[in-house]
């Protein structure tokens, strides 16, 4: 899905219009983000200690990483904090 963590999101928002992560839309199956347990609606927060209020910000987060590299993902589902480990994919995958 054209990054390492194999999904699609956009921007998440807080009531108040503030950035609060970026929430999953799609997910590649067996990509990385799938096969640690992320699922769609999922909002990720933090990936390995940065935290992520923006696709922009993930972007840049994930572009200082490399493919194979293991990361901790912090992300929201049903307003409760999880960590998965990803390991990631390359640009293509």
């Amino acid at each position: 899905m054209g990054n390492p963590l194999g999904i699609t999101a956009h921007s998440a928002v807080t009531a108040s219009g503030q950035p609060a992560g970026v929430v999953v839309v799609a997910l590649s199956p067996g990509g990385p983000a799938d096969s640690a347990g992320l699922r769609e609606g999922d909002v990720i927060t933090e990936v390995d200690g940065q935290q992520t209020p923006t696709p922009g910000a993930l972007t840049a987060v994930l572009a200082g990483l490399k493919p194979g590299q293991q990361v901790k993902v912090t992300y929201l589902r049903s307003d409760a904090s999880h960590t998965a480990t990803v390991t990631l994919g390359s640009l293509a995958s």
